[in-house]
C-alpha cells in the first residue's frame, strides 16, 4: 500500500473497514460532534458496554504538532463519552499507517498515564498485515472490484448453466466419458473460493437443485437469490461478513404490495408497521425491486414470496410470566425466552415475543405506546419429540390463560413483580384434550422403562392413538371401562358345542398396548368381558369355526386390567 497517495478520508475509511472485517462484531463511528473520538467500536459479545476503541488516523509521516494536537483532543474526547454513558473502556488503540519512533512512544505513554487501561500504538507494520490478509477490500475500493465481482457473478451462474448442460467431457467428437459429479468438484470449489475472494462485505453460496428449496433463516444471511430454469433450480445466499458490512454497502429493497389480492395481506402490513409483527406476503401479491450485491439484484413480481421475519440478533432474556386467579393466587407459571422486543415503523407500537422454555407455546404482545393497550395472542406450539413432563406445565398455563384471570411478567429469578396485565377474553386455544392425553402418557411412563414422548413425526399420532393412550391411564389407575358393544366374532377350534341361541358371558384377555406413531408400549394383559350374549350364528371352516355373539340384554362390555408391567419397572 501507498498510503501517502491517499488522502486523509478514504485511509480512514480503509483503516475502519479493516478494523470491521479483524473484529466481525465491530462498528464504524461516522465523525460529529457527538462521536466521543472513537473511529471503530468493538463490544464484548457478553457486556456491550465493555469495549475496545481504535482511534484510526491517515497521518503517514512525522507527526507534527497539529498531528498531535488532533490526537490528544480525540484522546480526551473519548474519556469523558465513556464516563458520561457508562462504557468502560478495555483497551484503546491509535492506528494509523506510521510506525512509532522511541519520542513518539514517550509522548502517547504521557499522554496516556492514568487512563485505568491498556493504550497502544497500532502503526504501519500492522495496517500492512492487515492489507495483505484482506486484499479484497483494497480491490474494492482502489482497483474497481466492484464492477469486477458483478461480473464473476455473472459468469459463475453461466457457468454453471454450462455445467448442468448434457454433453460429454472434453472434446466431444472424441470423447466416450459423459460428465459426471466427479468432473465439476473441483470447478465448483474453485468459483466459489475465487467468488468469496473479491467481495469485502459478503460471502455467497450457490447450489443446483431439482426443485426450489426453502430459505431457513441463519446468522448473518441477508437475502437470498433463486433463479428457477426449466427442471433446476440455482440458489445463491448473500451472508454479511462482518456487523459493518450493511452500513458499508446497504441493500436497499423496494417493495411494491397489491392487498387487493389478499385482504388478510392489508391487515399484516398494518400490524407490522405499526408494532414490527413478521409477515409473509403469498405470490403474486408483491413486486420486489432490490439493489443485492453482486449484481444479484433487479426487479421481479412473478411467483415472488416476501417473508418478514423478526431480526436474528441471537440474543434474548428470560421472564417468568405467572397467571394469577380473581383472588391473587397463583394457578400456573412457566419461564420465557423472549426475544429482544421490536418497534415498528411507524413508532406506534413494540412486539414482544417469547417461546415457553420447551417450545410447548408461543406469546406475542403487540403494545400501543402511547395507548399502553395490549393484544395478547398464546399460540400451541411444536410439541414433536417433548415428554409429558416437559409439556404439562405449559399446557396448564395455556388452560389457565384465560378471563378474568390475570397475567404476572417477572425476571426469571428473585421477588415477583406487582405489575400484572388482564387476559382479554377468548385469548387461549382449547388445550383440555392435550392435557388430558399428557396426563394419561406420564403415568403410562410410571409403568415402563420405554422412553414416552410425542412421535417426531406427529402425522404419524392419530386420534385413535390418543384414544388408547387415555383408556391405557384409566385402566393403570385401576378403572373398570364401561363400553357398548353390538356384535362380537371369536374363533374357536371345533367340537366346542356351541348351539344357536345358547346364552353366556363371554370373557377374553388380551395384552394391553399402548402405541405412539411407529412405538409400541407393552403395558401387561386387560381382561374383556361381555354381559349376557346369545349365541347368534356359528360358522364352521376347516380347522376351527367362528361363533358370532350378539346382546341377550344391556349391552355392556366391561374392560378392567388384568396384571400390568410393573414387576419390570427398573427400580
Amino acid at each position: 500500500m501507498e498510503w501517502s497517495l491517499l488522502d486523509g478520508e478514504p485511509t480512514e475509511q480503509l483503516v475502519g473497514i479493516f478494523l470491521c472485517r479483524e473484529n466481525r462484531h465491530a462498528k464504524r463511528i461516522r465523525p460529529s460532534k457527538g462521536d466521543g473520538g472513537i473511529d471503530v467500536l468493538v463490544p464484548e459479545p457478553d457486556n456491550r458496554s465493555v469495549v475496545t476503541v481504535y482511534q484510526a488516523k491517515s497521518f503517514h509521516s512525522n507527526l507534527k504538532k497539529g498531528h498531535k494536537g488532533q490526537i490528544e483532543r480525540s484522546y480526551r474526547r473519548l474519556l469523558a463519552y465513556a464516563q458520561a454513558n457508562g462504557l468502560t473502556v478495555k483497551d484503546w488503540f491509535l492506528t494509523l499507517p506510521l510506525n512509532p519512533t522511541h519520542e513518539n512512544r514517550k509522548w502517547l505513554d504521557e499522554l496516556t498515564i492514568g487512563a485505568g487501561f491498556p493504550c497502544d500504538w497500532l502503526g504501519l507494520d500492522y495496517l500492512e498485515g492487515l492489507a495483505a490478509k484482506y486484499p479484497d477490500v483494497i480491490d474494492y475500493y482502489l482497483h474497481n472490484g466492484k464492477e469486477r465481482l458483478e461480473g464473476a457473478i455473472k459468469s459463475l451462474n453461466d457457468t454453471i448453466r454450462m455445467l448442468l448442460s448434457p454433453g460429454k467431457v472434453g472434446d466431444t467428437e472424441t470423447s466416450n466419458e459423459y460428465l459426471k459429479p466427479s468432473h465439476v468438484v473441483n470447478g465448483l470449489a474453485g468459483l466459489h473460493r475465487s467468488l468469496n475472494s473479491q467481495d469485502p462485505f459478503y460471502n455467497y453460496d450457490y447450489s443446483v437443485e431439482h426443485k426450489q428449496p426453502s430459505i431457513a433463516d441463519e446468522p448473518f444471511l441477508v437475502a437470498a437469490k433463486q433463479i428457477n430454469l426449466k427442471n433446476q433450480c440455482i440458489t445463491f445466499k448473500i451472508f454479511a461478513k462482518c456487523d459493518a458490512s450493511l452500513e458499508e454497502r446497504p441493500v436497499p429493497i423496494n417493495l411494491l404490495f397489491n392487498v387487493n389480492i389478499d385482504p388478510q395481506l392489508r391487515r399484516d402490513l398494518e400490524l407490522f408497521d405499526k408494532y414490527g409483527r413478521p409477515f409473509e406476503a403469498p405470490a403474486g401479491t408483491v413486486t420486489v425491486n432490490a439493489d443485492l450485491p453482486g449484481g444479484l439484484g433487479g426487479k421481479t413480481s412473478e411467483m415472488t414470496t416476501v417473508r418478514i421475519s423478526q431480526p436474528m440478533t441471537g440474543e434474548y432474556h428470560e421472564v417468568r410470566n405467572a397467571i394469577l386467579d380473581e383472588a391473587g393466587t397463583v394457578l400456573a407459571n412457566v419461564l420465557l425466552k423472549m426475544e429482544p422486543p421490536v418497534l415498528g415503523p411507524s413508532g406506534e407500537g413494540v412486539r414482544a415475543f417469547g417461546t415457553e422454555k420447551n417450545g410447548v407455546f408461543t406469546l406475542e404482545m403487540l403494545t400501543g405506546i402511547k395507548t399502553r393497550n395490549s393484544q395478547i395472542t398464546i399460540s400451541l406450539g411444536d410439541l414433536a419429540g417433548l415428554r409429558p413432563g416437559q409439556i404439562l406445565p405449559g399446557l396448564r398455563f395455556m388452560e389457565n390463560f384465560r378471563h378474568p384471570h390475570r397475567l404476572r411478567v417477572s425476571a426469571a429469578y428473585g421477588p415477583p413483580k406487582e405489575g400484572i396485565e388482564n387476559i382479554p377474553v377468548g385469548a387461549a386455544p382449547n388445550v383440555a384434550e392435550l392435557i388430558e392425553f399428557c396426563e394419561a402418557l406420564e403415568l403410562i411412563q410410571q409403568h415402563t422403562s420405554m422412553l414416552v414422548e410425542i412421535p417426531r413425526n406427529t402425522q404419524q399420532l392419530t386420534s385413535a392413538q390418543i384414544n388408547r393412550s387415555i383408556e391405557a391411564a384409566q385402566l393403570l389407575r385401576g378403572e373398570t371401562l364401561i363400553k357398548e358393544w353390538a356384535r362380537l366374532d371369536v374363533p374357536f377350534s371345533l367340537g366346542q358345542g356351541f348351539q344357536v341361541g345358547d346364552l353366556l358371558s363371554p370373557s377374553l384377555q388380551r395384552p394391553l398396548v399402548v402405541q405412539l406413531g411407529n412405538t409400541k408400549i407393552p403395558l401387561g394383559v386387560r381382561e374383556l368381558r361381555w354381559s349376557v350374549a346369545r349365541v347368534d350364528a356359528i360358522t364352521d371352516h376347516a380347522e376351527y369355526q367362528v361363533v358370532r355373539f350378539v346382546p341377550a340384554g344391556e349391552a355392556e362390555l366391561a374392560i378392567s386390567l388384568v396384571n400390568s408391567n410393573d414387576a419390570h419397572r427398573p427400580t
